[in-house]
């Protein structure tokens, strides 16, 4: 029994002897005024307090039943928690070592002689492998010129210019099944070329200079891109343009800079429209 319960019936306890004591210790007389009425008030006053320390008792009885099972559906929780953590740790080294051990198998397959089509299949079958008893798998992004979410990625793209104001997107995309943290992005401009707005998320550099535009934070996860519209002012006399793109992130292949093609085709240009060709007047006739 916990020291509240106790504590709760010895007041309880105490109380209902006081009452009992005061309500008997007055002399009753039967001839006094009101005498009948005090007498019921005292015994109405004593079924109160009786009832009163059942209900205390009861209460704290059925308090400390609920606690007691809390308790014990708590601990039981935590030693369930507890188990399924360890078969968890050992189911998983279990499997590492089955992989390890199709990997030697493996290695020694590759010293023996071996056809051409099962040299291949050995060799998916490590790459498999080397995935998953990787720890922090290094992974390949594509990256160029964006045309939709389907197409895939490319390095020179045919565009329509309306004067000198270029637009395309560039971006990446993740086709690993892994997830890429904390991308960078760097796009560098050519020389005579100029933003003409500032791409979504990106930023100026100060060391870099205005040429060349800088995103960070990307995250990708498996099979997800990334893109962004780049606006540039066009010197009128191009007929394309170059530009270098390069990424990296936390647990990415080392890449190098890609470059990227955009063959501008002119619309609007009054000087490359021909001139209008003059129909030779005839000369009129001699009467």
């Amino acid at each position: 029994m916990s020291t509240a319960l106790l504590l709760t019936i010895v007041g309880a306890t105490l109380s209902f002897l006081a009452a009992t004591f005061g309500a008997f210790k007055e002399k009753h007389d039967p001839t006094a005024k009101d005498a009948r009425r005090k007498l019921i008030f005292k015994w109405i006053a004593i079924g109160i307090f009786i009832a009163s320390f059942v209900t205390t008792f009861v209460t704290s009885i059925d308090s400390e039943r609920g606690k007691a099972v809390s308790n014990a559906q708590i601990t039981s929780l935590n030693k369930s928690i507890t188990t399924l953590q360890d078969i968890n740790k050992i189911q998983h080294q279990q499997d590492l070592d089955e992989l390890r051990k199709v990997n030697a198998q493996l290695s020694d397959l590759k010293t023996d002689v071996a056809t051409v089509d099962l040299r291949k299949r050995m060799g998916a079958l490590q790459g498999e492998l080397d995935k998953y008893l990787n720890a922090n798998p290094k992974i390949e992004l594509q990256s160029g010129i964006w045309t939709s979410q389907q197409a895939p990625l490319t390095s020179e793209l045919y565009i329509p210019v309306e004067g000198t104001h270029a637009r395309f997107d560039i971006g990446l995309r993740n086709g690993t099944s892994t997830y890429a943290k904390n991308i960078e992005m760097w796009l560098n401009i050519c020389t005579d070329c100029g933003f003409l707005s500032e791409p979504k998320d990106s930023q100026m550099l100060a060391a870099d200079g205005p040429k060349m535009r800088y995103w960070r934070e990307i995250n990708l996860a498996p099979h997800i891109g990334y893109n962004s519209a780049i606006e540039l002012d066009v010197p009128r006399q191009f007929t394309e343009m170059r530009l270098v793109l390069r990424y990296a992130c936390e647990n990415c292949l080392q890449t190098t800079d890609k470059m990227l093609t955009l063959k501008l085709g002119r619309t609007g240009l009054p000087f490359l429209q021909s001139p209008a060709k003059k129909i030779p007047r005839k000369p009129a006739r001699k009467p």
